[in-house]
C-alpha cells in the first residue's frame, strides 16, 4: 500500500512551511533589538529593519511554494536585511541558545524551589 502521490506532496508542502516559520521566527528574534526605543539605531535605521521584519511577516502571503513528482519543493525568496552580517551572526547565536527553550531561571528561585533544576528547566547558560 504505497502513499498517493499528493498525500505525500502535502506533507512535503506542510513540511516546507513549517521550516520556513523556524527560520523566520528566528530571524524576527535576531532582530527583536531593533525595535526598542533606546537602541543605537538612527531613526532611518530602524525604519529599515521595520520594514525587514514586515516582510518576514508577509511571506505566507508573498511566497509560493510548489511540490514536484518527486516531493521536492521549491525555495523562497527570503527579504533582504538592512546589515547582512549582523544577522547572519546573530541568527547563528540564536541557533546555538535556542537549543534549551526553557525560562531563565534566578538562582535564588532554583534554590526556592529545587524542583526546577529537573527537565524541563534545565538551564544552558553556555552562551
Amino acid at each position: 500500500n504505497e502513499i498517493p502521490l499528493e498525500d505525500r506532496q502535502e506533507v512535503a508542502l506542510g513540511g516546507a512551511w513549517f521550516r520556513i516559520r523556524l527560520e523566520r521566527n528566528e530571524k524576527m528574534t535576531a532582530t527583536d533589538w531593533t525595535q526598542i526605543p533606546d537602541n543605537s539605531l538612527t531613526p532611518e535605521k530602524r525604519n529599515e529593519w521595520l520594514l525587514y521584519r514586515q516582510a518576514l511577516r508577509d511571506i505566507p502571503n508573498t511566497q509560493t511554494i510548489t511540490v514536484d513528482d518527486k516531493c521536492q519543493t521549491t525555495k523562497i525568496e527570503w527579504p533582504t536585511p538592512p546589515n547582512k552580517n549582523f544577522l547572519q551572526s546573530a541568527s547563528h547565536f540564536a541557533r546555538k541558545t535556542s537549543r534549551v527553550a526553557t525560562p531563565l531561571v534566578s538562582n535564588k528561585v532554583l534554590r526556592t524551589f529545587p524542583s526546577l533544576k529537573k527537565p524541563p528547566f534545565i538551564i544552558d547558560m553556555s552562551y
